[in-house]
């Protein structure tokens, strides 16, 4: 990949939300209409999700401009798309100012904090917009001269807590919800600051690996927050204004503060907000403690922590299932303990976080995942996995359908389905797998998770109302609304039923922030009188998903006693200064508490009235044309030196329209002598199965350096060459399959440099005949990884390609094949810095033919950075394509341990690393002229590296290897024993 294709694809990525998924479905019908402002792009079937998403998109844009000052020049593009069964969004300033937005709208947990879920998710992608545009003074004039260049854009380096903490600022800010006015990144805060010394400047930045995993968010959010309140809403426009005309903003995230902090720096000002946030959870903890119910007593269970989630008990009591990432270690998966050892067990991998069900018998749990079909979108479906076997059974295809419980019969699942933007409840049979509708699709309605009363003749469920509130309302087995439980703007957790409850009573758990933390709220319900609702318990963080332990089930050893009457046992999950954990509480029914009134969660927005809505153009939309947004809008210098021939010079650009079908790049440089380098490349992305990509190419190189009598000879080499093809791509969740097939065609151009007399006593000059053909490959992969995972692990990665070409004129030809494939293996680990994995590759390759070049083998096979020179095949402790033939094979293990977890940075300095792992390598590689004479291996070394993955400059994460490879076999120069230094950035394999 060129360098500036490379540059582009790492800023794109962080300006996503999700990278993966930035242009939605490439392959999809579209059409587009326009406002003012913007121009809207939509799947087809979402015309009324777009036009309320444009109006409100209007709306934010005026009250943006009055806020944030520098306002986006031209229109910006919105694409709405129906991505799936997921609720996200991205929005990007390259090659044009571009947001997408998920036509998806779930209920469940605390993932939005809005009346609608539109304006909350439009506005925050439009503030990435305003901010990441902006240049002044010489950004401007570089972006005057560049045109939308990558390095055009300063606010790309202010870092991820200030790109997404200002967008949740202004989401907050300028809606009447927003995630600042939620409590869970309060939560996330006050967790830290009452169990450490809270969160310094650099832990603000985006680590999967550190908790909260969206950190950048709160963190950055709530600083934002703070600067507004201290020192007026006008600070952070205008400590943005400064950085977007500043060349230190690359250095320095403090630069651009001055004055507007009373003369402290950004770390200064950071630090005395800690302090004071310390002071107000402290006084929060001490209020809670004093208050009634008073602070619960909790013990942990299965010593779980990090993204744990939706506990729950199983039937007899005795044992608890729950989603967790072996503190992230592993991508999520469904865990069984038994109580009260709770010793978990992983029984299978779950992707997505969702509720879910015990079967009524205890042996199997029902469970929902995400599942990718037709290769772009994540559609949920249903699946039992057996508690004994571990063994999974899709219930439902392409269904959509998420958070079952099963009836108590066992007979009938309760789930909820969507529908693009919209979702219902439904009924599926267990054994047919037939779907009814419980409820109806509504685009003012959303529904969330649903259980069973104990008896299976009702349901409670949550369920929002768009403009409305997020509440808990009881449903007849049916469906008919019996009654609304709750009626606020708090958000309330799955609701649980407690089954020891007296005959002619019912009672419901449930968690909610109406007091601005999360708690435990009781419901009991008798006969046809209203709900009475209580407060039961709380800690001083946050209280999630619970369950309740049946009363007759609660171990009555010494080692855990069981509730006396009236007290009823609980699971949950509570938040903590490094994740959620497992824990277990016990509320006394003569300690409830009238539940106190909600507290104004939203608030109007300040600085006046809404700036009038736009209506979207009443007129048909039209069909979708990527013409214009093909054009390309900026371009970025080339600079390469070819080894003799000296240095080139040239430009680079490239393009993409919005939804992704169409994308291109091209560069060209000129050298001495007016030679030209250069490159274009095009992919069309109209199939869901299929991939066209076409590209041409011309270069120089240094073939051969000649030393005589008569001085230096130097035989340059010019290769053109030319390929179109197809790529068949096949991908799940866990596997990715791609076949390709592409015919190809090569000229090369031999010219002679060097000594005069060197050229005239060489051989004269033979230029081949052209070479046409083509190839196929295949590869295929399932490993996975956790987000603290050092390397990938559990699974395998396999390649195989052939090509063949032949001279138009002539008998020169060349065929070249390749297989090769790795397996990664983790092992149990003792720190939670990652898990030890046991690597292995294994690789053979031959080039046949009058034509064919040499496979080289070597140093080390990705960048080096203290030694010039690549190769073909890795072997670290001999230099750089130390051996060079028709064949080579190669055989290679690593063991990967994790050394630490460090996740710090130096202050406001763009410099943070994540962790550290080593390696003990043995490499070893056989050499031929053909593959059916090679034999014992003609390299092998060993020897150890540090590994240290890095984030420089808040955009290049990289992975920098150090080590000594040391030669266990002498060849030529090389001694066994002569150890061999080297720093190089990438992975092994």
């Amino acid at each position: 990949m060129p360098r500036t294709a490379i540059l582009s694809w790492l800023v794109f990525s962080l300006l996503a939300s999700d990278a993966g998924a930035q242009f939605g479905v490439p392959f999809a019908r579209y059409r587009t209409f326009e406002t003012p402002h913007f121009i809207l792009t939509f799947e087809a079937g979402l015309e009324d999700y777009a036009r309320r998403a444009a109006e409100r998109a209007e709306v934010a844009h005026g009250l943006l401009a009055r806020a944030y000052g520098s306002t986006p020049r031209g229109k910006i593009r919105l694409v709405i798309v129906d991505q799936g069964d997921v609720f996200n969004g991205a929005a990007t300033p390259l090659p044009t100012n571009r947001i997408v937005a998920f036509a998806h709208t779930p209920v469940e947990g605390d993932l939005f904090y809005t009346d609608d879920p539109i304006e909350l998710l439009v506005t925050h992608e439009l503030a990435h917009v305003f901010h990441l545009d902006e240049a002044r003074g010489g950004w401007r004039v570089l972006r005057g001269v560049f045109g939308r260049g990558e390095l055009t854009f300063p606010h790309v380096f202010d870092g991820s807590y200030l790109i997404e903490g200002l967008a949740t600022f202004y989401e907050s800010r300028l809606t009447d919800g927003g995630r600042v006015r939620g409590t869970r990144f309060s939560e996330s805060l006050r967790a830290r600051l009452l169990e450490t010394r809270g969160p310094k400047l650099d832990e603000a930045e985006s680590d999967p690996g550190a908790w909260p995993i969206d950190r950048h968010y709160a963190f950055g959010s709530l600083f934002l927050e703070h600067l507004a309140g201290r020192y007026g809403v006008d600070t952070t426009p205008t400590w943005m204004a400064r950085r977007a005309g500043s060349f230190r903003s690359i250095f320095s995230r403090g630069a651009g503060v001055g004055d507007l902090f009373g003369g402290r720096s950004l770390t200064q000002e950071w630090d005395d907000w800690i302090a004071a946030q310390r002071g107000e959870a402290v006084r929060l903890r001490d209020r809670l403690r004093a208050t009634a119910p008073g602070l619960a007593v909790t013990t942990r269970l299965c010593h779980v922590a990090h993204s744990t989630s939706f506990p729950r008990i199983s039937p007899d009591g005795s044992a608890v299932a729950f989603l967790a990432t072996d503190e992230g270690r592993a991508p999520p998966g469904l865990y069984v303990a038994d109580l009260p050892a709770c010793e978990p067990r992983r029984i299978a991998r779950a992707d997505g976080s969702q509720a879910f069900a015990w079967a009524p018998d205890g042996r199997s749990i029902v469970f929902s995942q995400l599942t990718l079909v037709d290769n772009a979108r994540l559609y949920s479906d249903l699946f039992r996995v057996e508690i004994a076997s571990g063994g999974v059974t899709r219930l439902t295809r392409a269904a959509r359908l998420a958070s079952p419980d099963v009836h108590p019969s066992g007979r009938t699942i309760v789930a909820v389905q969507y529908d693009r933007d919209r979702s219902r409840l439904v009924t599926v049979a267990a054994g047919s797998g037939t779907i009814a509708p419980l409820t109806e699709f509504s685009a003012e309605t959303a529904w969330g998770p649903a259980r069973w009363s104990p008896d299976g003749t009702r349901l409670a469920a949550t369920r929002f109302t768009r403009g409305g509130s997020f509440d808990l309302v009881l449903l007849s087995a049916d469906g008919r609304l019996l009654s609304e439980l709750t009626d606020d703007r708090a958000l309330e957790g799955v609701p649980e039923w407690d089954a020891s409850v007296p005959a002619g009573k019912s009672r419901l758990f449930f968690t909610s922030d109406r007091t601005g933390v999360r708690e435990l709220y009781g419901l009991e319900l008798e006969g046809d009188g209203p709900p009475r609702l209580y407060l039961t318990a709380r800690v001083p963080t946050g209280l999630h998903e619970v369950t309740v332990v049946p009363e007759r089930q609660v171990p009555s050893d010494a080692s855990a006693p069981g509730p006396p009457s009236g007290r009823t046992t609980i699971v949950a999950t509570v938040s903590h200064a490094d994740g959620r954990h497992l824990e277990r509480l016990e509320i006394d029914r003569a300690a409830w508490v009238a539940a106190p009134a909600p507290i104004a969660e939203y608030a109007q927005r300040p600085g006046g009235s809404d700036p009038s809505p736009v209506s979207p153009d009443p007129a048909a939309p039209r069909g979708y044309s990527p013409a214009r947004d093909l054009l390309p809008t900026g371009w970025s210098p080339v600079l390469e030196t070819v080894e003799e021939l000296g240095g080139f010079a040239g430009i680079a650009m490239d393009g993409v329209d919005v939804i992704g079908r169409h994308g291109w790049q091209g560069s060209v440089a000129y050298g001495p002598d007016g030679r030209a380098i250069g490159s274009a490349s095009y992919v069309y992305r109209r199939f869901s199965r299929a991939h066209l990509f076409g590209e041409v190419a011309s270069t120089w190189r240094l073939e051969q350096r000649v030393e005589s009598g008569d001085g230096e000879l130097l035989r340059l080499e010019r290769k053109r060459s030319a390929a179109v093809g197809v790529v068949f791509p096949w991908q799940t969740v866990r596997r990715r399959t791609l076949l390709s097939a592409n015919l190809e065609i090569e000229e090369r151009h031999h010219e002679n440099r060097g000594d005069a007399a060197a050229r005239a006593a060489g051989d004269p000059i033979r230029q081949e005949p052209v070479l046409a053909g083509g190839g196929l490959g295949l590869g295929f992969g399932n490993a996975q990884a956790g987000v603290r995972s050092i390397s990938v692990q559990d699974g395998v990665r396999m390649s195989a390609s052939a090509d063949y070409l032949t001279a138009t004129a002539g008998d020169r030809w060349r065929s070249g094949w390749e297989l090769a494939s790795s397996a990664y293996r983790s092992l149990p680990s003792w720190t939670t810095a990652g898990r030890p994995v046991l690597a292995a590759t294994a690789r053979i390759a031959e080039q046949r033919g009058p034509a064919a070049g040499r496979l080289t083998a070597g140093g080390v096979g990705t960048t080096a950075i203290l030694e010039e020179g690549g190769t073909n095949f890795e072997a670290r402790g001999y230099p750089p394509g130390f051996v060079a033939a028709g064949a080579l094979w190669s055989a290679r293990t690593e063991m990967r341990l994790p050394i630490a977890r460090v996740s710090r940075g130096l202050g406001a300095w763009p410099l943070y690393l994540r962790g550290l792992s080593g390696s003990w390598f043995v490499d070893s590689v056989g050499a031929a002229s053909r593959v059916d004479r090679l034999g014992a291996p003609q390299l092998l070394s060993t020897g150890g590296e540090l590994s240290s993955d890095i984030a420089l400059l808040s955009l290049l994460p990289i992975r920098v290897r150090t080590g000594i490879g040391v030669p266990l076999k002498s060849l030529g120069p090389v001694s066994r024993g002569e150890a061999r230094f080297y720093v190089t950035a990438g992975t092994s394999f």
